[in-house]
């Protein structure tokens, strides 16, 4: 948890600015967390998610988990400009979305 609740109902009690700052360095280290370069570092998404200022848009019946690591095709070794990297990212996402409705329009036409 990332707010105590005893610290959420004394903040109410603090001057408005000390409210402020109390929030905003909250904030700032959850953002800190979150980028963090190294993923084994870096805070997990059932972390990210827990905290006051996203709690709001976490439902957790409605979320998606992907139920193994997202794997790029691309070489980790060789560097890309922006334009390749975005372009084969983009020509990847199409062959998938088309490989995906080739397989539902099979799906359909099967008897």
């Amino acid at each position: 948890m990332w707010v105590k609740e005893k610290d959420f109902i004394n903040c109410f009690q603090m001057h408005p600015k000390n409210v402020l700052i109390y929030w905003k360095s909250n904030i700032n280290f959850w953002i800190k967390r979150l980028l963090v370069f190294n993923p084994k570092n870096r805070i997990t998404i059932e972390e990210a998610l827990a905290h006051p200022y996203v709690a709001d848009f976490h439902v957790l019946e409605e979320e998606i988990v992907c139920k193994k690591p997202i794997e790029i095709s691309m070489n980790d070794n060789k560097k890309f400009s922006i334009r390749e990297y975005r372009d084969t990212i983009y020509t990847d996402i199409n062959t998938r979305n088309k490989d995906k409705r080739k397989k539902d329009v099979l799906k359909i036409t099967e008897p």
